[in-house]
């Protein structure tokens, strides 16, 4: 299954999910004697205003996940410019070895040191 596909059959399933619920909520209500009313009063009301809101919890996930993937590549630039300009300016003895080594020290990940 291609990502895009699983991507579509989570969303079917959590609407579906959402439905359930509404479900519960009508029974549960119905159950202790209160009547429960939305913009048209039934469940498919319920219905639908819950798959909006799994719908919407999604998009945000979506939203978040590509924040956090353009943060981390912006991350990487970064710590790919001092590392070049440590290099050059140890090349180029601005730079004390000592001091150049310090800074690629706190750019190199803990696992590599």
């Amino acid at each position: 299954m291609e990502p895009d596909e699983w991507c579509y059959v989570e969303q079917e399933a959590q609407i579906l999910l959402a439905g359930e619920m509404a479900d519960k909520l009508f029974s549960l209500e119905d159950s202790k004697g209160f009547s429960y009313e939305v913009v048209g009063g039934d469940r498919a009301d319920v219905r639908f205003l819950a798959s909006k809101i799994f719908h919407s919890a999604f998009e945000a996930d979506e939203w978040i996940a590509n924040m956090e993937k353009k943060a981390d590549a912006l991350v990487r630039k970064y710590e790919k410019a001092i590392e070049a300009l440590a290099s050059e300016l140890v090349t180029r003895q601005t730079l004390p070895g000592s001091v150049a080594t310090n800074i690629l020290c706190l750019l190199t990940p803990k696992e590599e040191i």
